[in-house]
């Protein structure tokens, strides 16, 4: 990638494709954070193996009842998760999976991350010439 000139960055504002993507897909994308993508609903989908949310104890079909005893939204999850970024306590989500309420401590402390591609000042951009339609 550093040689077609760019370089992988990861900031903490969607692009406009994750954006799109999760409006589509209708659910909040926070794999490069806390490891899971969740529904407006609550319900937990994509769960990265061995990320944040998978070592903390959730699994499929779980749902967020509360984020740091807050009713769950989405806009809930993403305040907590900025807000964890500055502290050093762990997120307090309350789940329900079947009939059974626990709560799981979230110890993740990164912000909100999304991946994106920035260009490498100096350097060639052989990447855009790659993808260049053929003439």
């Amino acid at each position: 990638l550093a040689r077609a000139g760019w370089k992988l960055v990861y900031t903490d504002t969607p692009t406009d494709y994750i954006k799109g993507a999760d409006d589509r897909n209708k659910v909040t994308d926070l794999s490069y954070s806390v490891g899971f993508t969740v529904t407006p609903e609550g319900n937990i989908r994509n769960l990265i193996w061995d990320g944040p949310g998978f070592r903390a104890g959730l699994a499929a079909n779980t749902s967020i009842v509360a984020v740091n005893n807050r009713a769950y939204k989405p806009e809930v999850l993403k305040n907590a998760v900025k807000a964890a970024k500055d502290g050093k306590e762990p997120i307090q989500l309350l789940v329900k999976k079947g009939n059974v309420l626990r709560t799981i401590s979230l110890d993740y402390h990164g912000g909100l991350r999304y991946p994106r591609l920035e260009r490498l000042p100096g350097k060639p951009d052989l990447l855009s010439k790659i993808y260049e339609p053929l003439k």
